[in-house]
């Protein structure tokens, strides 16, 4: 398999990994449109609704202290594979929860995903970049961060009312 030299195709670098770092906006902010009729789609309490963001919340806090020793120890490439699995396969859970337990269950791994996403993302940047260029993708990568929540399909969970 040929090597790639990512110096000298930043741009291209911050393609592979912009999905990477755009899962924790997306995830909230294709969710919290829904949050108004989810406790009576549920049959819960919109405390509990509230309660699966701040569970969220604390999932990707508590993996940061995770992600990266699981990164330097099993490699870069398998915690992206398995935070990828994770959040897609527990977005879908999300997607599919029949009650609020199984949407909190899913909202904690779903968070865990996304964290070990964003944190590969950062070490790949510094594992394989120095200097001004990896200053540069980073704040390329910052800046992708803070355009997901604009870009997400607000308009999911207008859809999902009329099913």
């Amino acid at each position: 398999m040929k090597k790639v030299d990512w110096s000298q195709n930043l741009s291209g670098f911050i393609l592979v990994l912009a999905p990477s770092v755009m899962t924790l906006g997306m995830a909230m902010d294709i969710y919290i449109p829904s949050v108004p009729k989810m406790p009576q789609s549920l049959a819960t309490s919109s405390g509990s609704i509230q309660f699966t963001l701040t569970v969220f919340l604390l999932g990707f806090g508590i993996g940061q202290l995770f992600m990266g020793p699981l990164c330097d120890r099993y490699g870069r490439r398998k915690v992206a594979i398995f935070s990828a699995l994770t959040y897609i396969m527990s977005s879908l859970m999300c997607a599919l929860a029949a009650n609020v337990e199984m949407l909190i269950f899913a909202r904690v791994f779903q968070a865990f995903g996304a964290c070990g996403t964003q944190i590969v993302a950062f070490a790949v940047v510094k594992d394989l970049l120095r200097g001004r260029q990896a200053v540069q993708v980073i704040n390329y990568l910052k800046g992708i961060m803070g355009t997901a929540p604009i870009v997400a399909p607000r308009h999911w969970s207008r859809s999902i009312d009329a099913l």
